[in-house]
Order: structure tokens, then sequence, then C-alpha cells
């Protein structure tokens, strides 16, 4: 059996966990731009090597597109001889479940239908070419096989904005700023996180946001030089 999951903190709990087989690790924040029709399969490729595949992914963004992009890739693969599971684990994250709260939800892996394959293949189509309103329709059309795709993709387009117009990400961290800044970024990134319905973006992506609002010519926050404390500028301000 082959465990395939995000990252190595789900890998290692999944590890001590006791379940059988092997556990790899396909993750990329592709949120972050390395989104792209073609796409190294990297450890998926060792499906041939097991009899029974385990899709682990949650319900947050970077999990649903990483299901997308995997589906996509096996919907193209021969497994008339294997099995492919998904677990469909709620909204739960995977990465805060102790190693016995994981095995438990291995009873519970779905097969994955011609259904799962469809909606995988058109909605990874749509984010890989940055097809806004083909993303928009998918959203809108409902993924009733994959039921965490659609919210994820309509967060997601929230983020993807036209240049000049403010992203969700940023208005929130904005509008905390405003509100209560100048903050450390760390304790900014935990406050912009409690205003999402789920789990969105990781610090390092956050970062970056912050230093693209503060490189602007005209910057909508800064940085104190002996505090690395942010605030909101004038600018920001204005933008809100």
């Amino acid at each position: 059996m082959l465990h395939v999951t995000d990252g190595e903190s789900v890998a290692g709990t999944l590890r001590e966990s006791g379940v059988p087989g092997e556990v790899v690790v396909f993750g990329d924040l592709m949120y972050d731009g390395s989104m792209s029709v073609g796409m190294p399969p990297g450890p998926l490729v060792q499906f041939t090597e097991h009899d029974e595949t385990v899709l682990w992914f949650d319900h947050s963004l970077s999990n649903q597109l990483m299901l997308i992009r995997a589906l996509d890739w096996f919907s193209e693969q021969d497994l008339r001889s294997r099995k492919l599971r998904l677990i469909m684990a709620g909204r739960v994250t995977l990465g805060g479940l102790h190693r016995e709260e994981l095995a438990a939800l291995l009873p519970s892996r779905v097969p994955v239908t011609a259904e799962h394959f469809a909606v995988a293949r058109a909605a990874w189509r749509a984010c890989a070419t940055a097809d806004r309103p083909g993303i928009r329709e998918i959203v809108e059309a409902g993924t009733p096989a994959l039921p965490f795709l659609a919210p994820a993709l309509r967060r997601y387009l929230e983020d993807v904005t036209e240049p000049g117009t403010l992203s969700r990400t940023e208005r929130q961290a904005l509008t905390v700023l405003k509100e209560k800044g100048p903050l450390a970024p760390l304790r900014l990134f935990f406050m912009v996180q409690k205003m999402e319905e789920s789990p969105f973006m990781g610090d390092t992506s956050f970062y970056r946001l912050l230093d693209g609002m503060a490189g602007l010519p005209d910057p909508l926050i800064r940085f104190d030089a002996a505090t690395s404390m942010a605030e909101i500028t004038r600018a920001g301000q204005a933008s809100l």
C-alpha cells in the first residue's frame, strides 16, 4: 500500500501511526504560482510498485490543488490491476491530527471514480492555465464528487485579482494593521488566519505578500527598521 500526502508533518505522523505500507510526500504550494499543465510525477510513479494507493489530502486550498493535480495525472495511468483510494476526512486539517487519529481514518477511504477524475481534470486545467472564468464556472456548478474543492477554489479566486486590485489576503492584512497595528509579522499572520474559513496560506507565502506590499513604489505597509514591526502607510489606508 502506498500513502501519498502533502508534507513531512503528516507523512511523519502517518509513519508512526502503524498504517501498513509506504508513505511518500507529494507537496507544492501551487497557489504561489507554480501551476502548469505539464507536471513531474515525482513520487506518484511509485504507485506501480503497490496494489493500492491512498491519497491523503484535506480541505485546505493547498491540499485541494495537490489533490486535483494528482488525480489529473492518475486519470491517464493504467489502473486496471491497482486500486486508487481517497481519504475524505471532512473539515479537519490532517497536520493537526495525532497518529491514532490518522490511523482511524484509513478504513474510511473510498474508491476514486470517474466522477472524481472528471471534476479534477477540469479544475486542474482551469487552474493551471489561470482560466478565471473557467474556475468560476466550476465553483458555481459545484463539485459534489470533491465537496471541498469548490469552496477552496472560491477562496483562491479572491486572491487571483487584476493588477492594481487588492487581494482578499492583502485587504485582511491591511485591515488588521489599521485596527491593531503596528504588529510583528508572525502575529499579523495569525490574526489574518483567524479571518479565514479554512486554512489558506502558510507563513512563508504570507511574508512574501507583505514584502510585495512594502516594495511597491508607493508602499502599502512599512517595516520599522529597529523592531521589524509592520505598520500600514497612508497609501495602504487609502487603498482600503
